[in-house]
């Protein structure tokens, strides 16, 4: 076809769109496509936000200081566990009996997410069961045989206290 066949060739006044329109509906399609990719992550995006957003201020709130604890397997094999860092004096994990080095276990899916998101659960319960393993007590053959300690929510924390 040649430019001047072209030019011939229009479409019908109801498929032309004027500017602002296109930019309106090529900005609804960006966000479309935000959503279906966020959503498709969403446990990801749960996940992150109860680590890094929320995390450290129910660790201030709760009196522990979560990180990863290294263990030692056999044959070398080295790895680090999520667990209790650091327990504040007088904290809810420390009146709880928690120690520096108890591995967190007992939340499968994104559990370091999980864990926040039960402890800020428990604001409203009072407590909330803490599923642990001393890392010394961690062996590679064995499967996992966690303790349970109830840590008291303070009462500063409590919602509606």
């Amino acid at each position: 076809m040649n430019n001047a066949r072209l030019s011939q060739i229009s479409l019908p006044r109801s498929a032309t769109f004027s500017w602002p329109r296109w930019l309106v509906l090529s900005g609804l399609i960006f966000l479309l496509i935000g959503f279906v990719a966020v959503g498709s992550q969403w446990q990801q995006v749960q996940g992150w936000y109860w680590v890094h957003v929320a995390g450290p201020t129910l660790e201030k709130e709760f009196g522990f200081r979560g990180g990863l604890i290294p263990w030692q397997g056999p044959n070398g094999i080295t790895r680090q566990l999520f667990g209790i860092a650091e327990v504040v004096p007088g904290g809810a994990f420390q009146k709880a009996g928690f120690q520096p080095n108890d591995v967190i276990a007992g939340w499968f899916w994104g559990f370091r997410g999980e864990f926040y998101s039960a402890l800020a659960e428990a604001r409203e319960t009072g407590t909330v069961e803490v599923p642990y393993v001393p890392v010394q007590d961690i062996r590679f053959e064995e499967p996992l045989r966690p303790k349970v300690r109830v840590v008291e929510v303070p009462a500063h924390v409590r919602l509606g206290a």
